[in-house]
């Protein structure tokens, strides 16, 4: 559950308020006797260590080094002994031209036949595919004469005893900015770390350091340890009392499915695993801004942008999905597919085979381009048509929310009360959490668990606010 005292002075009140939301009450505690320190720092450190390994061993190795994968110029802002020369200097100005130039590949690779002759750029392409490889291996080159002057004596990126102590002083710093949100904490540890400019605690550079951290925390952590955090967990026992306060959390979009909306948490109240009213709310806010006609631009429909496929296994039995569905989607998996391998070919090209690889790059990439627009004619005509006159149960309010509750109520119940995880399974799918050991790194679901959670926090915020107008002087 995420902590909703961030901004409430500690008092009998608070403690109350957290035990009325079933919200963990996260008391800091002495990193010096908090044994939980040492099992953090173990394996962010781990993390951190094997992440040099591979990124020595397939080159995208900045300069990151020690403990805390600390870039020289991130180590000197925490008032680290950094040692840096010409090397690493000119290694820096050299990828910073690689990434220049790919970025000018990309464009030209998406130039459309008409605007410009397709020989002239394929010629540019293999010019700047040549610059560009050329730039990175010279690059990597600076890069590892570099690291072979680095010592423990003149960087203290290397001195353990030295970045445990600045790890320390971090997590701490980063727990009580979290209140205590482990996942907020990591990630926000990361994005300094790494010099991220965001304001959102995970995205897509860190889910995986976040994932690895978390998930083995959790496993080895002694269970009064792990109770000093929110793990975003959440359970809601059929023994609860009622919660009718939700309705101080509706906005006026969404105040006239309130009767809907009671009837649907009434009737699932005895579920396997009942889901917390606001957490719903703010899925509902987030997924569609409460409009019933809402449809993505993959095919997802209704207050609760449930997917035709799945709306099908719920058991909703009015669902339009014609053949050119599937056609679209597979049109959009072949699309990142071709993407891809135009990247790939690009990296391959040098002086002898630049022509003929910068074609094959072009024209690869022209037919992800074609993929992508039959793929946005066949949304729109699915949009179309759906919004005009077919029969479809997702446009439908009180259904969507009956199967959207019993959905998340699913997928809380399968990844164990894990609010984040329940929210990835929910938008990206829960074999994707399997794959990838927590969170996907895929920026819509790492935006959408960002942008639910914050929904979340604004409505806890909201009734709190109201309930306190209610309670009599004391």
């Amino acid at each position: 559950m995420i902590s909703i005292t961030r901004s409430i002075t500690p008092s009998i009140f608070a403690i109350a308020i957290c035990i009325f939301f079933r919200v963990p009450v996260c008391m800091p505690v002495p990193s010096q006797t908090f044994t939980g320190f040492n099992l953090l720092s173990r394996y962010i450190s781990a993390y951190n260590l094997d992440h040099l390994k591979k990124s020595l061993s397939d080159q995208t190795y900045r300069g990151e080094e020690g403990i805390l994968g600390l870039t020289p110029e991130t180590a000197q802002s925490f008032g680290l002994r950094v040692y840096t020369n010409q090397d690493y200097l000119k290694a820096r100005q050299l990828y910073t031209k690689a990434e220049d130039l790919m970025q000018e590949i990309t464009d030209v690779l998406g130039m459309r036949a008409k605007k410009k002759p397709s020989g002239e750029c394929v010629r540019k392409i293999a010019v700047m595919a040549v610059q560009h490889n050329r730039a990175a291996a010279l690059g990597w080159k600076r890069l590892m004469s570099y690291r072979t002057r680095l010592k423990s004596e003149t960087d203290d990126r290397l001195d353990d005893t030295i970045c445990s102590r600045l790890l320390e002083k971090l997590l701490e710093k980063e727990l009580a900015c979290a209140s205590h949100n482990l996942r907020d904490a990591l990630g926000n540890l990361f994005n300094r770390c790494r010099s991220l400019d965001t304001n959102d605690a995970l995205n897509t550079e860190n889910i995986t350091f976040v994932n690895y951290v978390f998930k083995h925390f959790i496993e080895t952590a002694p269970a009064d340890v792990l109770s000093r955090f929110d793990l975003d967990r959440h359970r809601c026992e059929n023994s609860v009392n009622d919660r009718p306060d939700w309705k101080m959390a509706l906005e006026a979009s969404g105040s006239r499915f309130a009767p809907i909306l009671e009837s649907a948490f009434e009737r699932y109240r005895d579920s396997s695993f009942r889901v917390d009213e606001l957490l719903f709310l703010a899925l509902i806010r987030q997924e569609s801004a409460y409009d019933p006609r809402n449809v993505s631009h993959v095919g997802a429909a209704g207050l609760t942008q449930i997917m035709p496929q799945t709306a099908i296994s719920l058991g909703m039995k009015n669902i339009f999905l014609p053949p050119y569905f599937r056609e679209a989607g597979s049109l959009l998996t072949r699309e990142r597919i071709l993407k891809r391998q135009a990247r790939d070919l690009v990296l391959e090209i040098t002086e002898k085979n630049s022509l003929r690889l910068a074609q094959q790059a072009k024209n690869l990439f022209l037919e992800s381009l074609s993929c992508g627009d039959q793929r946005k004619k066949l949304y729109t005509r699915y949009r179309r048509e759906l919004l005009n006159g077919k029969q479809d149960d997702r446009l439908d309010p009180g259904m969507a929310i009956i199967y959207g509750l019993k959905y998340f109520s699913q997928m809380m119940k399968i990844q164990k009360g894990d609010i984040s995880l329940a929210l990835a399974s929910y938008n990206a799918g829960p074999h994707r959490i399997r794959t990838y050991n927590g969170i996907p790194p895929f920026k819509e679901t790492i935006d959408f668990r960002n942008k639910v959670l914050r929904y979340y926090r604004m409505y806890q915020g909201r009734v709190i606010r109201r309930l306190s107008k209610q309670l009599p002087d004391r």
